[in-house]
């Protein structure tokens, strides 16, 4: 699958934070209800914290462009790994935030997002690679090479 030849994907800035946020809201809109109090709060709290994390780098963030506007994202978050046999990693990465606008799916844009991510994980030698889905991304990383592990559990969640 390509994607159409006027998206454009680059690497987010510090800068870029407020866009990343917006964003945030959008992917997170579609699957909570919730208030315009909730919004502006949310958006603060994103804006401030994707600010920090690009500058400590701690994360990495793709977005993709039609013309001036943001229609996509992933990010790479890295998180320290314990020593384990054979392995001279030193963190690990989880694949995050991972939204395409509705009017932009099934052309490729979340493929390419998160293979960005892959990518950049795998040229700083990240020693392992996890991300979360929903039924609608499942496929796209299968193909990208994840698999859903039978032993892995998350607290709190039904």
């Amino acid at each position: 699958m390509s994607v159409d030849a006027h998206l454009v994907v680059r690497e987010a800035t510090i800068g870029d934070a407020p866009t990343i946020a917006e964003l945030r809201i959008r992917s997170a809109a579609e699957r909570h209800s919730v208030s315009p109090d909730d919004c502006e709060t949310f958006l603060a709290a994103a804006r401030e914290t994707f600010e920090a994390r690009l500058r400590d780098r701690s994360v990495r963030v793709w977005l993709a462009f039609d013309g001036e506007r943001a229609v996509g994202t992933a990010t790479l978050m890295f998180l320290p790994t314990l020593p384990r046999f054979d392995v001279a990693a030193d963190r690990d990465g989880r694949i995050r935030n991972v939204y395409v606008d509705p009017h932009y799916r099934r052309r490729g844009l979340a493929t390419l997002l998160v293979s960005k991510a892959i990518e950049t994980a795998k040229s700083v030698h990240v020693d392992r690679l996890t991300l979360g889905t929903s039924e609608m991304g499942r496929s796209v990383y299968e193909r990208l090479g994840f698999a859903q592990k039978p032993d892995e559990m998350i607290y709190g969640e039904k």
